[in-house]
């Protein structure tokens, strides 16, 4: 078994998730965690909750927001 460390930064990043034309649909503060060799970004389940992102398939990157009608398929970037 193999450790790493990590460095946790609270409350240092502002997150906004913006729809296709550019319109914040949510914001929130998050705590920021960064761990040498990680190679792509990753965000927590409380974060996408706290974002309102309600994943409808996470291989075809499909969601909608969750103020979003239940016809809305948005596809991530």
């Amino acid at each position: 078994m193999s450790t790493s460390s990590a460095y946790l930064i609270p409350s240092a990043v502002e997150l906004e998730l913006l729809d296709e034309h550019g319109n914040v649909l949510s914001k929130i503060t998050a705590d920021l965690v960064i761990q040498i060799g990680l190679t792509e970004p990753l965000i927590t389940d409380v974060t996408t909750d706290a974002l309102g992102i309600k994943v409808i398939s996470f291989g075809k990157g499909l969601w909608r927001h969750e103020k979003d009608s239940l016809d809305v398929v948005k596809r991530s970037a």
